[in-house]
């Protein structure tokens, strides 16, 4: 997936999937790579996600090694009977000087930079943020090496993850412009499905959480 999506017939149908809701989520903070853990809303989503992927049956599980998303994706691993394989590369993208505070907080502090961010957002205006590019690169690199472990392509790849990740890899495969924050809105344990179909790559399923009908709102 490295900048372009390449017509690849041995490649697995990849669920990507947002980490369940973290404490930070709840109070409105910005974490990027920080690591609070699920809030007790996060715990139940992740359950339910469970229940789903158990009917689905993945061959692997890979996450991010930050808590919230490792602990999202513990629950369907003990479910599933699968290890959950730590991976670095999917972790949030780095927001520098924003980590940790709430948007009111920046608003106030900084409104020119967050009114600017509001109408155009994109990664490289975040102060010593990890920026469009690199995070793209690190992004389409581990969904490369995930694609390369598991070249069967009918099978299924559970990867846990943040929202900037499947953000991006959406980006990457429209493809839209990296630098650029993506359209799309992700909830929390949402499930997003990208396949090969025929010759070409497709996302099949944006930010699904039916699993968590009729509790979502």
């Amino acid at each position: 997936m490295s900048g372009s999506v390449q017509s690849d017939p041995d490649r697995p149908r990849l669920l990507l999937i947002r980490h369940g809701q973290s404490a930070w989520n709840q109070e409105g903070r910005i974490q990027g790579q920080m690591d609070p853990p699920l809030s007790e809303l996060g715990v139940w989503q992740a359950s339910r996600l469970a229940d789903r992927l158990s009917r689905r049956r993945p061959v692997a599980i890979y996450s991010s090694d930050l808590d919230r998303s490792m602990a999202t994706a513990t629950v369907s691993s003990q479910r599933l009977g699968l290890d959950v394989i730590a991976m670095p590369a999917l972790r949030e993208v780095g927001l520098g000087q924003w980590e940790g505070r709430s948007r009111a907080e920046i608003a106030q502090q900084d409104p020119e930079l967050w009114s600017t961010w509001l109408s155009h957002p994109s990664y490289d205006q975040v102060p010593q943020g990890e920026g469009a590019a690199a995070f793209a690169a690190r992004v389409g690199a581990a969904l490369d090496r995930i694609c390369a472990a598991h070249p069967d392509p009918d099978s299924e790849v559970a990867v846990f993850t943040h929202g900037g990740v499947v953000n991006m890899a959406l980006s990457i495969c429209l493809p839209l412009p990296v630098a650029d924050h993506s359209p799309f809105r992700l909830e929390n344990t949402s499930v997003t499905v990208i396949e090969r179909v025929g010759s070409r790559l497709a996302i099949t399923l944006v930010n699904d959480t039916c699993h968590l009908e009729p509790y979502a709102n």
